[in-house]
């Protein structure tokens, strides 16, 4: 395949597994063809499996020794996405786990499926279509038949409660590790072009301000990040940063009395600074992709969550040329506001082994979580996105 310009990878994901393939069009196809069909017929080697079983047990064990500030954001999914399982977990079963447990895996994971299929480039519509039902020809010669609606995929993200804060504290995994980190989620909400320009527009004001009062005036440490972060369409603002000066409540703290200083700064904003703004990020959301795999990667993203905005950039850019200073003014109020209640917080504290316990009585008004999945079995769920709820 490569000697012929071709490519693929298969890879897991979180609700099956994704295959891609890539490179010249004239025999694009015929692999696609061939690799499932050996896909279909793959028969397992014992001691292949006891290789890749260990290496994949080590590669979960090495996370502990990831960065706090990356340890902040697993913790992050772990408690916001509805159905995520824990790194331990996976441990827990691969320990247990034999090679006649992955036999039988195999035989019944290809009973029941269903296939989302994008194809791009230089193909016609004509072999698109006659590509995607030989593709269900061989999954149906083989036994395959399309799962119940039932048995649908969700994805589903947790939804924090108007009007509190919540944190999380867990020491990092690496017991030698001087740095702590912190991430702060502000749950905005679910996809929606004209807040996800107030959204975006607010973090490219704020990630510099933030920069230069938490990193340079402040000298937390030198990860300091203000993102947008996107759960399955559902929009959330991240302040993560990490320290080996500052113990994460402290760093909560900073990042509240930076929001209270933003404000200011959005309230007294000059007009010409506002468009200025909107002016660079219009410029961002319209720069044209560079390589068909950017293409690619924009596109699957909209089909893989079920949102099927394929011209998103123009249309946010028709709600980002009419904000207001006023309503970013009122998005920064709504969302981010000590007393607001539509404020939705979540603190990930990354607690370093080496870090002395803050001064002072520690008392916070926010909601301490204790046990994830009780947390989780007690909150509401996002409803799923679907392409109409952009409109």
């Amino acid at each position: 395949a490569e000697v012929a310009g071709l490519g693929y990878s298969i890879q897991s994901t979180t609700v099956g597994i994704q295959l891609v393939f890539a490179g010249y069009s004239h025999k694009l196809l015929d692999l696609v063809e061939e690799v499932i069909k050996r896909l279909l017929a793959f028969k397992p080697k014992l001691e292949r499996y006891e290789v890749l079983k260990e290496l994949m047990q080590k590669d979960f064990e090495n996370t502990r020794f990831d960065q706090p500030y990356q340890q902040a954001i697993y913790a992050t999914s772990i408690l916001c996405l509805q159905k995520k399982w824990h790194i331990k977990e996976y441990l827990e079963v691969l320990k247990h786990l034999t090679f006649q447990d992955f036999e039988v895996f195999l035989g019944r994971i290809m009973q029941r499926v269903s296939n989302q299929v994008m194809i791009l480039g230089n193909l016609t519509k004509t072999q698109c279509v006659g590509f995607v039902k030989t593709m269900e020809g061989i999954l149906g010669s083989n036994g395959t038949r399309a799962i119940f609606g039932s048995q649908f995929p969700e994805k589903r993200v947790v939804q924090l409660e108007g009007g509190r804060d919540y944190v999380y504290s867990q020491p990092v995994g690496n017991e030698e590790e001087e740095n702590g980190a912190v991430n702060i989620m502000f749950q905005i909400g679910r996809d929606s072009f004209k807040r996800n320009t107030l959204m975006q527009l607010w973090v490219q004001i704020a990630e510099r301000a933030a920069f230069h009062t938490l990193r340079s005036v402040e000298q937390i440490g030198y990860i300091v990040c203000v993102m947008g972060w996107d759960s399955h369409q559902v929009k959330n603002v991240y302040f993560i940063l990490q320290s080996s000066s500052h113990h994460p409540s402290s760093i909560d703290a900073s990042v509240e009395k930076f929001l209270v200083s933003f404000k200011t700064r959005l309230a007294e904003m000059e007009e010409k600074e506002f468009e200025d703004q909107k002016s660079s990020l219009e410029q961002v959301k319209l720069e044209k992709l560079k390589s068909l795999g950017q293409e690619s990667k924009r596109y699957w993203k909209e089909i893989d969550e079920s949102a099927f905005s394929f011209k998103r950039q123009e249309l946010e850019v028709e709600e980002l040329k009419k904000l207001t200073r006023e309503e970013l003014l009122e998005f920064h109020q709504t969302y981010f506001e000590v007393g607001s209640a539509n404020r939705r917080k979540l603190s990930i504290h990354m607690v370093s082994h080496k870090m002395p316990n803050p001064e002072g009585d520690g008392k916070s008004d926010a909601a301490v979580i204790e046990d994830v999945h009780k947390f989780k079995r007690t909150m509401h769920v996002i409803p799923c996105a679907f392409a109409a709820d952009n409109r």
